[in-house]
């Protein structure tokens, strides 16, 4: 026996995963070290760059075209009632999946790049989407076989049966989550729910970051090489308040002034070099 009149729920399901998806775009998807946060619109406008990034020494992402099959699959779940899109719908999961590679955010043409953070809202409402209509076609796949009695159970229960890897999805964000407010330190925390961090991409950091113990006695600028992410001179803010006096970057000095928060920045001069342990260099 064949039922014809259960295709609406499928439809239903379909239709509440393209409003995710909709959803998604008005909140932050990506948060870069340094504050940065990208929007879904963003991301939409600028992740198909992604795979580029392979020919700059990064791992390049193929995350972003998933949401090509993702469309396919939805007007197919709208239109279609011939048969579901089980192979688009399963191409966009696989493609999404990608996405936990993705650690460099490509600034400009010239190959510069920001490492991620962590992901916000945004990522979690699309990659829901995505398993939504995964969900959505594997009711649609039971919905038009012929059921018998021996599976009335199993069909009368499909829909919670088919939001399982959404369920496994939200259940891994939470778990990620919960390490990242439980044993991030105090910086980390602070940064988390001042830039709506959802969770890390990145181990969380357990240690807090104290005061100076040591000052640097240097009168002339430090250039600072490549982009260096080692705590706590990943940014020009963090390594002036450990007590260097400026700061070097792309031939642009930053320094501390007095009573004002911003970093003010003015173009440098060039002079001889001296080598500095790890990966600094002074001009003097």
């Amino acid at each position: 026996m064949r039922e014809n009149n259960n295709f609406d729920r499928a439809k239903k399901i379909a239709q509440l995963s393209g409003f995710v998806w909709v959803l998604s775009l008005f909140f932050t998807g990506i948060i870069l070290y340094g504050g940065r946060k990208l929007s879904g619109f963003t991301i939409l406008l600028t992740g198909w760059l992604a795979p580029i990034e392979i020919f700059m020494g990064s791992a390049g992402c193929f995350a972003w075209y998933a949401n090509f099959f993702f469309f396919f699959a939805l007007i197919s779940q709208l239109h279609d009632k011939r048969q579901p899109a089980i192979k688009t719908s399963l191409l966009s999961v696989i493609l999404a999946i990608d996405s936990i590679r993705y650690n460099q955010y490509l600034d400009n043409e010239g190959g510069s790049t920001t490492p991620v953070y962590g992901y916000g809202v945004g990522f979690i409402l699309w990659f829901s989407a995505i398993l939504l209509l995964l969900s959505s076609v594997i009711v649609k796949s039971y919905d038009l076989k012929d059921i018998d009695l021996k599976n009335k159970k199993i069909y009368k229960n499909i829909v919670p049966i088919s939001i399982c890897p959404l369920l496994l999805f939200l259940t891994l964000v939470g778990y990620f989550s919960f390490n990242f407010w439980l044993n991030g330190n105090n910086d980390e925390k602070k940064f988390g729910s001042s830039h709506s961090v959802v969770f890390k991409l990145k181990k969380d950091c357990e240690v807090e970051i104290g005061t100076p113990k040591i000052k640097f006695n240097v009168d002339q600028p430090i250039e600072i090489l490549d982009n260096c992410e080692v705590m706590p001179f990943d940014t020009p803010k963090q390594a002036l308040e450990w007590g260097i006096p400026r700061i070097r970057i792309n031939n642009l000095d930053y320094y501390l002034v007095p009573d004002r928060k911003p970093l003010i920045s003015i173009s440098s001069g060039f002079g001889g070099l001296v080598k500095f342990p790890f990966f600094f260099t002074a001009y003097v």
